[in-house]
């Protein structure tokens, strides 16, 4: 029923707003006498639309990015006209790509710290917490069935799966983040869930200096929660420019999981944790006659220190504890090199050269603790010392030529190799109360060397006007060597070849209508690949060095609208998928934990709708509400997959339903600026056990921000998040009759601050 009352509500939005565009004019606009006429433009104080962006997988240049598309825009009165810069829902509607996204002049003014919350007010997205770091799940899937770009670059990370964590960056540095729901040709295939595309700010013509500065805390200005940066820019020389960030964030986490048990068992386990993270970012631009050049460094760091206690209390048993610290220190550093050059009006080529490196150095130690009476007795300590050190080269080239003609193209073709080396090492050294020692260095430890390489083709075909059709091909070829201790080196190679066709239909100049349809692949994450059982958290995963790349067709159809008060959205997608990666349980248990296996499950299928609404009132005309807008947007899914154990189940952990919701408002004579978000993820479950069903509470969480202009350089703020203090709740149904119950307590933050631009 919701989501009927849902799509009456987006029907009815998009005709008013259609109405609004064809019949009202503001009534602050100037009136001409029989010659174009400037319409005030409202973008500066005024959010755009959430929508995509009509960018493809490179980034833009520079010189692109100084002369924005300019759309006209006729009012009722014929001779009413105005030029102003095309936003990123209009683009859009030029753009084959199914995408979706949102630009900066629509979340600058929202309580979004870091490019995963950016990402977050996104349509089917579910950002999951994993050791206080967001992890994105698109459309209800893993997090390794999603890839992140930054710059066109599919940037490595540490950590066991191949995704770029998008909390690495501040919200400082972003100019746009898009899904791109359905890739063309020149996209890598990696992703069947989709891929999230990031372009950072470009270089300002004039100069520019921005930063914040905050405190707060959980629950109170407790002094938790620190955040200060700052990004400069300009172009002093026509040859010359250059953008550069640095960003620290300190955070300090506290969470309470209690865990009860009908039988009587309780899991009380408390932990906290402090992070520091400062980014450094940088865009040195180089410009010619017939070109430039950007090199970009970026640099960025996480530590993170740790403590977790655990008690568990069953009646007529002994209580055990265990309690756990951890140090890490993870750092992620490199370069991109990016050149345009245009050969002439038709003929351009863009190629990247780009080096990054990451790392990881853990210390984990576990003493674990029986009370057979009224103290506490030791029994072992177990420490485990990890590092890792990823390195990876990458080179890509794409020719763009514009051929005219009875018919009109668009032709693509290009290339990219990358070399990645990573080795991971982990010992494990355990002393029991007796004063025993044992060294197990081999569980978890592995290298891998994986080269890539790709070619695709693709043509843009403007068969009329209104119509084109964009069919491609990409081949991608992928070498791997897997090494672990004890174990024979293992050499696997694999070549898909993914054709795609992507149709795309002017219906109006404010409404497009898209379809498309590829062939994707998912690699397995590199941790899932390497033989042993290494402990992760509530469980020990058993690696599998025979996993094989998941394989999907992929279909898209949707329909944009996209004018100057409202934008609206919907898409369909299916994907039909073979060989689904997902870790499982196996049944057996390891000191209490069970072990899962990463396995092919077997065969599956996705499907879901996505809808997007975007309302603004400047057509009324009134300056109360010339600066306010309403956005929305929902996702239904459903997905089915027949396991290795014969049963038919949902993916796991993929909720039926997601839900954002934001008020942007700004009253430009008191210079105050008010935004509100609303998340919601609805039901989750977890069929993967083998002893039990899982199920994940839907949660709604509140987000909120007020700006209030002190000069006219200078704001104060103040943002806070989960304003309700939403508790995450867990469900566990035993075959044999038990139930469980966790409910895990993260608060609310808040931050004052003061914020500048110059």
């Amino acid at each position: 029923m919701r989501s009927h009352w849902v799509g009456l509500w987006a029907m009815l939005s998009l005709v008013s707003v259609m109405a609004a565009e064809e019949n009202v004019v503001p009534k602050d606009a100037p009136q001409p006498s029989g010659t174009a006429a400037a319409v005030e433009d409202d973008t500066a104080a005024t959010n755009k639309p959430r929508a995509p962006t009509e960018e493809k997988a490179g980034a833009p240049t520079q010189n692109d990015s100084k002369k924005p598309d300019v759309d006209v825009v006729v009012t009722a009165a014929k001779d009413r006209r105005a030029t102003r810069p095309e936003t990123i829902d209009e683009r859009a509607l030029k753009d084959p790509v199914i995408s979706t996204g949102v630009e900066r002049s629509q979340f600058e003014n929202e309580p979004v710290r870091r490019a995963s919350d950016v990402i977050r007010r996104l349509p089917a997205v579910v950002m999951a917490e994993r050791e206080q770091q967001p992890e994105i799940h698109l459309r209800g899937m893993d997090k390794e069935y999603a890839r992140v770009q930054v710059n066109g670059i599919q940037l490595p990370d540490g950590g066991e799966k191949r995704e770029f964590r998008t909390s690495r960056l501040p919200s400082l540095v972003l100019q746009e983040a898009r899904i791109v729901r359905n890739s063309t040709a020149e996209y890598e295939s990696d992703g069947i869930a989709g891929r999230v595309d990031l372009l950072t700010r470009p270089i300002p013509e004039k100069r520019m200096v921005e930063g914040r500065l905050a405190g707060g805390g959980r629950d109170g200005m407790d002094g938790d929660l620190w955040n200060g940066n700052v990004i400069a820019g300009m172009k002093p020389t026509r040859w010359f420019g250059f953008i550069a960030a640095f960003d620290y964030f300190d955070n300090t986490f506290e969470n309470a999981k209690p865990k009860s048990f009908s039988t009587g068992r309780l899991e009380d386990e408390y932990e906290e944790e402090r992070q520091k993270a400062p980014v450094a970012f940088a865009d040195l631009g180089f410009f010619y006659g017939a070109g430039e050049v950007h090199v970009r460094p970026m640099f960025n760091r996480l530590e993170r220190d740790r403590t977790d206690t655990k008690t568990v209390t069953q009646p007529g048993q002994v209580a055990t504890r265990d309690r756990e610290t951890e140090d890490f220190d993870q750092q992620n550093g490199g370069v991109d090199i990016q050149h345009t050059h245009r050969v002439n009006a038709h003929l351009s080529i863009d190629s990247h050269v780009g080096y990054f490196n990451a790392s990881e150095d853990r210390a984990r130690s576990k003493d674990t603790y029986r009370r057979p009476a009224g103290a506490w007795v030791f029994q072992r300590n177990e420490k485990t010392p990890e590092g890792l050190e990823d390195d990876t080269w990458q080179l890509s080239s794409k020719v763009t030529a514009e051929l005219s003609g009875s018919v009109d193209q668009t032709l693509k073709a290009g290339g990219l190799v990358r070399f990645r080396d990573r080795d991971k090492d982990r010992m494990v050294i355990t002393r029991q109360a007796s004063g025993v020692v044992t060294t197990n260095g081999g569980q978890g430890s592995y290298s891998i060397d994986e080269t890539y390489g790709a070619f695709f083709f693709q043509d843009e075909v403007h068969a009329t006007d209104a119509l084109s059709l964009t069919p491609g091909l990409r081949m991608e070829a992928v070498a791997q060597k897997l090494g672990a201790p004890a174990q024979h080196s293992r050499i696997d190679t694999n070549i898909d070849w993914n054709p795609s066709l992507h149709l795309l239909y002017r219906a109006r100049p404010d409404v497009s209508l898209k379809a498309a349809f590829s062939r994707g692949v998912n690699r397995p994450r590199f941790d899932d690949m390497a033989p042993g059982t290494v402990e992760r958290g509530k469980e020990f995963v058993l690696g599998n060095p025979n996993l094989e790349p998941s394989t999907s067709w992929n279909y898209d159809v949707g329909a944009e609208y996209a004018g100057r008060y409202g934008a609206f959205g919907l898409n369909l997608f299916y994907r039909d998928i073979s060989g689904v990666l997902e870790e499982v349980d196996t049944g057996s248990r390891l000191n209490n934990k069970p072990i899962l296996r990463a396995l092919n499950v077997g065969d599956g299928w996705l499907a879901g709708i996505e809808l997007e609404q975007r309302f603004e009132f400047g057509w009324t005309g009134l300056e109360t509400l010339k600066h306010l807008a309403l956005w929305s947007n929902q996702a239904i899914l459903d997905s089915q997959v027949h396991d290795s154990f014969g049963r038919d189940r949902p993916f796991k952990e993929q909720p039926r339903f997601i839900l954002n919701a934001g008020l942007d408002y700004t009253y430009a004579p008191f210079g105050t600026t008010f935004s509100v978000l609303y998340n919601y993820v609805g039901l989750e479950r977890d069929f993967t056990w083998t002893d039990r069903k899982r199920y994940v509470e839907s949660l709604g969480r509140i987000d909120a921000a007020i700006r209030q202009r002190v000069h006219d350089r200078l704001s104060l703020f103040f943002e806070a998040t989960n304003l309700t203090n939403a508790r995450r709740r867990e469900a566990e149904d035993y075959f044999n009759g038990t139930r469980s119950a966790l409910r895990e307590t993260n608060g609310r933050t808040v931050m004052l601050g003061i914020q500048w631009k110059f």
